[in-house]
């Protein structure tokens, strides 16, 4: 039986640079890649590229804020994306961060769960044809002449908290992890989504858990170590992510952090939640994210660094057997 892994795709000097690492990623046998949403392209264009590059990987967005898009224009880059896929697209929604809405966006970041529960149910509404009218959001958008690839197009939730992951066990497809370490998923992240799913009379089959996985495949452990603090300087100051990592028994670790910079955080903590070394080091720590409940390992790379294997190569040589 073959092991099921999907990939991020990493940024790259140009978009050829993007989509080529996606046709690796489809020569290998990767299920997926997912695409982010951070401060260079945007993450719809980015899968559009690789839509029109690749024939048969499963392509996701991880994740697109749902703010500074309304769910009439959300439906109609989806169903759109999934029309140029041929129906491997799939809808990776999330809240992001108050910093990232606030100031990039200059909105208010407000109720972050009800306003995704009601953002999910008017675009499954919309791609019924549907209007939709809760407390947040309204819509009577309708496609007019355009048929949908597909009107069940898969929306996944980024989850961190316990209300967000029973959110998604509730109203979405499946979920979206960074930054949660394997305890964190087993004891917190399954057990919520498991309750969404009770919740709303559905069981855990078919419910897909993406958990991005850190990896830093390199010679040099050590500056593998610093690759990840540099990645936990952004995270590490966002208050969901701070949860979460206090939720998975890293408190300690975050005091230290708070205290005394990156350079601070155990190696330990790190070797938790990131898979540093050769290719079989790599591999436990995939292998112990898909024990926790993961059921799609998704490869990301933390920053490179001399002695670090470049992406592809290290794509290859964790491939899916």
């Amino acid at each position: 039986m073959v092991e099921r892994l999907a990939a991020f795709i990493p940024p790259a000097r140009t978009i050829g640079a993007v989509t080529q690492r996606a046709q690796v990623a489809e020569s290998l046998g990767y299920e997926s890649v997912w695409v982010i949403q951070v401060a260079e392209r945007d993450a719809t264009i980015v899968a559009a590229a690789i839509a029109g590059a690749t024939t048969k990987i499963g392509i996701g967005t991880g994740i697109l804020p749902t703010y500074p898009r309304t769910p009439a224009v959300m439906a109609q880059t989806a169903a759109t994306l999934d029309e140029l896929s041929g129906g491997r697209f799939t809808l990776g929604l999330g809240p992001s961060h108050r910093v990232t809405i606030e100031m990039w966006h200059g909105m208010e970041l407000s109720k972050p769960v009800e306003s995704i529960r009601e953002y999910v149910g008017a675009i499954r509404a919309i791609f019924a044809g549907q209007p939709f009218s809760g407390d947040i959001y309204r819509t009577a958008f309708s496609f007019m002449g355009y048929k949908l690839e597909r009107a069940n197009i898969p929306i996944y939730l980024s989850c961190l908290s316990p209300r967000m992951c029973r959110l998604a066990g509730e109203v979405a497809d499946g979920a979206v992890l960074w930054m949660c370490s394997p305890e964190y998923i087993s004891s917190t992240v399954v057990p919520n989504i498991a309750k969404g799913r009770a919740k709303a009379g559905k069981a855990m089959d078919g419910f897909e858990i993406v958990a991005a996985v850190p990896l830093s495949m390199t010679q040099d452990r050590s500056a593998g170590m610093d690759s990840f603090r540099k990645v936990a300087t952004v995270y590490w100051n966002l208050p969901f992510y701070r949860k979460a990592v206090e939720g998975a028994g890293f408190g300690d670790s975050l005091a230290k952090f708070d205290a005394g910079g990156p350079q601070a955080i155990p190696d330990e903590t790190i070797e938790a939640l990131a898979g540093i070394g050769d290719a079989e080091a790599c591999r436990t720590t995939i292998n112990s994210y898909r024990d926790s409940g993961v059921t799609l390992p998704a490869l990301s790379q933390l920053p490179r660094h001399d002695g670090s294997v470049e992406w592809t190569e290290a794509m290859d040589l964790l491939k899916p057997v």
